[in-house]
């Protein structure tokens, strides 16, 4: 059995949007990778230990990235290195999810404490397996976000809190999870159609980002 306790975050189901529509005011932000030039940008979205980026060119995700956050109003620098693990490219610009290896100090968090997640939630949209470890059933499901240690689903089936799932690639429906995790709510979204928050060992969101970009999401 997984050991996991309820986190506060994971207690219902989410609100608002997955990401302002402008960036946190007066935030800019530097992203490094090996081999390339440095690349320019602000600060959508953070929480201690996530930032979403707003970058003016494009970025691969999988690789680990130096990160310099500065603002001029608030009057901090601060230089931190993560994985950057999603992306979403627009136009000109791409918004980025960078994990952070440790988290930001609270020079940087202080002044929008009030308004953080404890995680960063990453938009995708993936079909799936989903098999009850308990009553040995598979069914269909539809993979909506993930966090560093949740994510959200989409199902046909009520799936009881405290259930122990794994999540499986459906061309390999007999081979190994892609993740396991608790479900930790349920929520009618349509007449036909449920959400499910689960949680996920600490840092296993990597899992699922690592398996979305093989599979060419990203």
């Amino acid at each position: 059995m997984l050991e996991l306790g309820a986190r506060p975050d994971l207690a219902g189901p989410p609100t608002g949007h997955s990401h302002p529509a402008l960036p946190l005011p007066d935030i800019e932000a530097t992203l490094w990778t090996a081999g390339t030039p440095p690349i320019s940008g602000a600060v959508l979205e953070m929480s201690p230990r996530d930032l979403m980026l707003r970058l003016r060119g494009d970025v691969k995700a999988g690789h680990i990235v130096d990160v310099e956050v500065f603002s001029r109003l608030h009057r901090f620098n601060f230089s931190v290195r993560g994985q950057l693990h999603w992306r979403k490219p627009g136009g000109i610009s791409t918004i980025a999810g960078v994990f952070l290896h440790r988290a930001l100090p609270h020079d940087v968090v202080g002044p929008f404490w009030s308004d953080l997640r404890k995680e960063l939630r990453y938009d995708c949209d993936w079909s799936c397996l989903v098999s009850y470890k308990r009553r040995r059933r598979t069914i269909d499901a539809q993979l909506l976000n993930y966090s560093r240690s949740g994510f959200l689903m989409s199902c046909r089936e009520s799936i009881s809190s405290g259930e122990e799932i794994a999540v499986l690639d459906p061309s390999q429906s007999h081979g190994a999870a892609i993740v396991s995790g608790v479900v930790r709510w349920h929520s009618q979204h349509t007449p036909g159609e449920l959400l499910l928050g689960c949680e996920l060992p600490e840092d296993h969101g990597l899992r699922i980002s690592a398996y979305l970009r093989t599979a060419g999401c990203w």
